[in-house]
């Protein structure tokens, strides 16, 4: 499924709401809530960021009862719901949540992991990295999200210390 999801595939959703309607049967889980999140992400990557939000905020909402505020799962969630707050051009509201999932993610995950790669080039979209730093971040970016669709784009902004101004089309890096 999620193969499916970074290559759009519509069939993905069905998969995906198909596992959350035999998931929501029961009680919730974290893994019933990874699923959701699934979802919001594959949602958000065919530019449904309205549908996006409601799963995510959802998702988000569950995961913080479940884990607390400051599990990596939780932080993954608002990663994707600033990419979304973003697109709408909430930009402050974007660099607020990428500014709370970056170190959870960091802590729990490592440096490399790639959800906290996405965190620190989303974060350096909105403010550039000093120069001495921009090689390693997009030289990590470009490894561990270069594979998905939009991900060049982010790499060489930060790369070069550019101003990213197509805010409405910022690819899901996760």
């Amino acid at each position: 499924v999620r193969l499916a999801m970074y290559r759009g595939d519509p069939q993905a959703e069905a998969q995906l709401r198909t596992l959350l309607q035999e998931a929501d049967a029961g009680a919730p889980t974290r893994s019933t809530e990874v699923l959701r999140r699934l979802l919001g992400e594959l949602l958000l990557r065919l530019g449904r960021d309205d549908e996006a939000v409601q799963v995510l905020q959802q998702t988000a909402r569950r995961q913080t009862e479940m884990a607390g505020a400051d599990h990596p799962s939780v932080a993954a969630t608002q990663l994707l719901l600033a990419v979304a707050a973003a697109r709408a051009g909430r930009l402050d509201e974007a660099e607020q949540q990428w500014h709370a999932a970056a170190p959870v993610l960091r802590r729990a995950l490592g440096d490399a992991h790639p959800a906290s790669v996405a965190a620190r080039a989303y974060l350096a979209l909105r403010h550039p990295v000093p120069a001495t730093e921009r090689p390693a971040l997009a030289d990590a970016a470009q490894s561990s999200l270069g594979w998905q669709p939009g991900a060049n784009s982010v790499t060489e902004v930060v790369r070069w210390g550019r101003t990213f101004a197509d805010w409405p089309n910022l690819p899901v890096l996760h």
